[in-house]
Protein backbone atom coordinates (compact mmCIF):
# COMPACT_ATOMS: atom_id res chain seq x y z
CA UNK A 1 0.00 0.00 0.00
CA UNK A 2 1.75 3.46 -0.77
CA UNK A 3 1.78 5.99 1.96
CA UNK A 4 0.27 9.13 1.34
CA UNK A 5 3.31 11.45 2.38
CA UNK A 6 1.35 14.54 2.52
CA UNK A 7 -0.93 12.74 5.29
CA UNK A 8 1.98 11.62 6.96
CA UNK A 9 3.37 14.98 7.27
CA UNK A 10 -0.10 16.34 8.45
CA UNK A 11 -0.42 13.28 10.99
CA UNK A 12 2.77 13.55 12.70
CA UNK A 13 3.95 17.66 12.51
CA UNK A 14 -0.09 18.89 12.84
CA UNK A 15 0.44 21.43 9.96
CA UNK A 16 0.18 21.46 6.12
CA UNK A 17 3.04 21.23 3.59
CA UNK A 18 3.53 23.67 1.25
CA UNK A 19 5.60 21.69 -0.61
CA UNK A 20 6.52 18.18 -1.30
CA UNK A 21 9.28 17.36 -3.74
CA UNK A 22 10.52 13.80 -4.35
CA UNK A 23 14.29 13.44 -4.03
CA UNK A 24 15.14 10.34 -4.70
CA UNK A 25 14.14 6.29 -4.08
CA UNK A 26 16.09 3.40 -3.46
CA UNK A 27 14.99 -0.77 -3.57
CA UNK A 28 13.59 -0.08 -0.16
CA UNK A 29 12.83 3.29 -0.06
CA UNK A 30 11.84 6.66 -0.87
CA UNK A 31 12.40 10.65 0.53
CA UNK A 32 11.27 13.27 0.01
CA UNK A 33 11.94 16.95 0.52
CA UNK A 34 8.94 18.65 2.71
CA UNK A 35 8.36 22.64 3.41
CA UNK A 36 6.67 23.21 6.05
CA UNK A 37 5.09 26.72 7.40
CA UNK A 38 7.88 27.13 9.76
CA UNK A 39 10.68 24.57 9.06
CA UNK A 40 11.69 22.16 6.50
CA UNK A 41 12.19 17.98 6.69
CA UNK A 42 13.45 15.50 5.15
CA UNK A 43 11.55 12.46 5.13
CA UNK A 44 12.33 9.08 4.28
CA UNK A 45 10.09 5.94 4.01
CA UNK A 46 10.81 2.55 4.12
CA UNK A 47 8.27 -0.17 1.96
CA UNK A 48 10.07 -2.76 3.44
CA UNK A 49 8.42 -4.58 6.93
CA UNK A 50 10.72 -5.73 9.45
Amino acid sequence: MEMDIRQLVVEVFGVEPLKIEYMSFGPTNKVFSVELPDDQVIIRTNTTLK
